[in-house]
């Protein structure tokens, strides 16, 4: 892997207070979500894709030609508030309708029968997971004779996110096991749909810890700074709400070692931002001290 940060562009607060994405990813660069109809059977661990906030006008974004789903009402969407940049740019929502299209189809193609093992198959093999990571690859290779099917996807998607909430939201480093089968599964569908359900989900505050720990798990387990940056991004770019604070808190938890090693510079002028303009909007005490603390964790 290449782990040269060159690229990278100073990380500023613009006039309005909001983060640069400095991403602008090109046409050889960008997650190929469309290439041939196919799903690409590894994730992008791409470093040198950063681009100074001033010229992601002229670049050449995929805008989506159905923007029934950004409204003003994004809150009616996702459980968390993202950027309508983001949306539009590092979502494919048309993607995500032809998945989902696609699965309801061959619903109608398979025969009952079919379904029910693929389903009894995936929910048997992950409540076996364990910290195990033997064992972890042996279900992947498992589970894998089924991942050519959009029924795959909507099933193992619901079924991860349902195990996040059971077992991750009460022990949160149960989430690497999750992380590391999802990582031997990839493919760029079923890894958007995922987040398409997991910005979706309703639940509590433990519960947003641990599903959002399995999706920071497995941008840990790829490298996907990219990922990484650009989430952070729409996360803080997006309206103020207590529930985007616990996800930050827990990509903090789960990705700042990672962010600190990889690009250190810019990782402390993030914190920093977050300490100017986020902190003090943080409404719960605990949620706020816990923040802080580890903002001080990386910044001594």
């Amino acid at each position: 892997m290449n782990n040269d940060c060159s690229g990278l562009n100073n990380f500023e607060k613009q006039s309005n207070n909001k983060i640069n994405f400095s991403y602008g990813k090109n046409k050889t660069q960008r997650h190929n979500y469309e290439k041939n109809g196919q799903k690409n059977s590894s994730p992008k661990n791409i470093l040198n894709i950063y681009k100074n906030i001033n010229s992601y006008s002229s670049q050449k974004y995929e805008y989506l030609e159905n923007k029934e789903l950004i409204n003003d009402n994004l809150n009616e969407l996702f459980t968390i508030s993202l950027s309508t940049f983001y949306i539009e740019n590092f979502l494919s929502l048309n993607l995500i309708k032809k998945i989902k299209n696609n699965s309801e189809q061959e619903i109608k193609i398979f025969e009952k029968q079919e379904i029910f093992k693929m389903k009894l198959e995936i929910n048997k093999r992950l409540n076996q997971l364990n910290n195990d990571y033997n064992m972890i690859y042996n279900i992947s290779n498992i589970l894998d004779q089924y991942n050519k099917n959009y029924i795959f996807i909507d099933i193992f998607v619901i079924k991860i996110i349902e195990q996040s909430l059971i077992q991750v939201s009460r022990y949160q480093e149960s989430y690497k096991q999750y992380s590391t089968l999802f990582k031997f599964l990839y493919s760029d569908e079923l890894f958007l749909y995922y987040k398409y359900k997991l910005f979706s989900t309703k639940t509590n505050e433990e519960g947003i810890k641990g599903i959002y720990s399995v999706y920071f798990g497995l941008i840990l387990e790829c490298e996907m700074l990219d990922e990484a940056w650009t989430f952070i991004a729409g996360l803080l770019n997006g309206n103020e709400q207590e529930k985007n604070y616990t996800v930050l808190e827990t990509y903090l938890t789960i990705l700042g070692n990672f962010l600190n090693c990889k690009i250190p510079k810019y990782f402390k002028k993030l914190l920093n931002y977050i300490i100017i303009y986020i902190v003090d909007k943080i409404e719960k005490a605990p949620l706020k001290f816990r923040i802080e603390s580890k903002i001080k964790e990386f910044l001594t």
